[in-house]
């Protein structure tokens, strides 16, 4: 009888950590972007985390309505914001005119209805596979990951310097980076405190969404879109709250996807023969300002976290975001605000199929070239006088 319930015991706790080490995850996000001045939505999406311990696949679901655009369709009399043309500004601002042409284009030769679609990226750590594909031309991407890292890793060397070409350049480290990005933060910040402020505070109480316990923080931007060189304000707020909850079931998942990728891609991948090209963009990183960087990693870990430290082992279920812009005084006026929101509608620990982490049935495989035989084809296209088509 004590062996019976020795075993029925033990059978129950294997069955336990069975169901524990292999969850499966998923994360529905739904959201949508306004203006003030609109009584429709510019966008509404959704976004679908569908998580294994050894894949991923990210979908949004988009639906995008130019009549939403409210009073940015009307630019006249703007002048420039701060550094940023006019022309450029209408580009962005006006979908009711140019974008609108571009989308119709695409629409002819594409797809029906270019204003709403579905783009994915699945990542299967398992198997070394990358897919990615979207609705509007039906077509997708897949091959090894391995393979298509090497196929994008730059070589600017290979004519240039062959011996730097075929030394595997050395790395920054963590201690290193943050140092080289905090001085140059400080050499800056004379110049860059007139232009843009930050505010970063984690908000006292706890709130409960959805029936999960989150922790919120907020973070307030203050961007100067006048002239620096003339002096003077006119600044842009930019306002964003989220909410996320930690330690919930099924969180082990998304912990052992982080050890997969690790195995597959490496903690720091060097995308370039050139130490140079490789850690500009990580000390960039570093150099932004402190308070973007700890609203960064409350909800990631930082790129380079250690696979057995704290920090790596973290994960934050983002509850609700909330951003709302606010543009000057003199444009406010005519745009109104922009406010845009995601709200987590469902988390299921549910099995997931084996299908969502294919390319859809009838969708056409294209390949990815190498970029550096692009950029040779460049050279000698420039060489021979001809201007290089993307």
């Amino acid at each position: 009888m004590k062996i019976q319930r020795f075993l029925t015991a033990a059978l129950g706790i294997l069955a336990v950590t069975a169901a524990t080490s292999h969850a499966d995850l998923t994360w529905e996000h739904s959201g949508q972007v306004r203006l003030t001045k609109s009584k429709q939505p510019v966008l509404k999406f959704k976004v679908f985390n569908n998580i294994t311990p050894a894949r991923h696949r990210v979908m949004m679901k988009y639906r995008l309505n130019p009549e939403g655009m409210g009073g940015m369709g009307n630019m006249g009399g703007m002048g420039d914001m701060g550094g940023m043309a006019k022309p450029a500004m209408t580009t962005f601002a006006a979908p009711s005119a140019l974008s609108r042409l571009v989308f119709a284009q695409i629409g002819d030769t594409m797809t029906a209805n270019p204003f709403e679609g579905n783009v994915s990226i699945v990542q299967r750590f398992d198997d070394d596979q990358i897919i990615m594909f979207s609705s509007i031309d039906k077509t997708y991407i897949g091959e090894s990951i391995k393979e298509l890292l090497e196929k994008t890793r730059f070589d600017p060397w290979r004519k240039l310097a062959p011996k730097l070409s075929k030394d595997e350049p050395p790395a920054l480290t963590r201690e290193q980076r943050t140092r080289l990005g905090a001085e140059v933060r400080a050499a800056l910040s004379p110049f860059t405190n007139r232009v843009f402020k930050t505010y970063l505070r984690e908000i006292d109480n706890t709130r409960t969404i959805n029936g999960l316990e989150g922790r919120g923080y907020r973070l307030t931007m203050l961007i100067n879109t006048a002239n620096p060189m003339q002096g003077g304000g006119r600044w842009m707020r930019v306002a964003m709250e989220w909410w996320l909850a930690a330690n919930l079931p099924g969180d082990e998942a998304i912990v052992q996807l982080r050890e997969a990728a690790l195995k597959v891609v490496g903690r720091e991948r060097k995308g370039s023969t050139s130490m140079w090209m490789n850690e500009s963009p990580r000390v960039m990183l570093e150099m932004m300002p402190e308070e973007i960087l700890r609203s960064m990693y409350t909800i990631v870990p930082r790129p380079d976290a250690e696979a057995d430290s704290p920090e790596f082992k973290h994960v934050a279920t983002p509850l609700a975001m909330f951003m709302t812009v606010t543009p000057p005084d003199e444009f406010k006026a005519q745009w109104g605000e922009m406010r845009a929101e995601m709200n987590l509608v469902r988390r299921s620990l549910d099995e997931l199929p084996a299908t969502i982490f294919e390319a859809p049935t009838g969708y056409k495989r294209k390949p990815i070239p190498d970029i550096n035989k692009q950029f040779e084809q460049m050279e000698e296209a420039i060489k021979g006088g001809k201007m290089p088509m993307p």
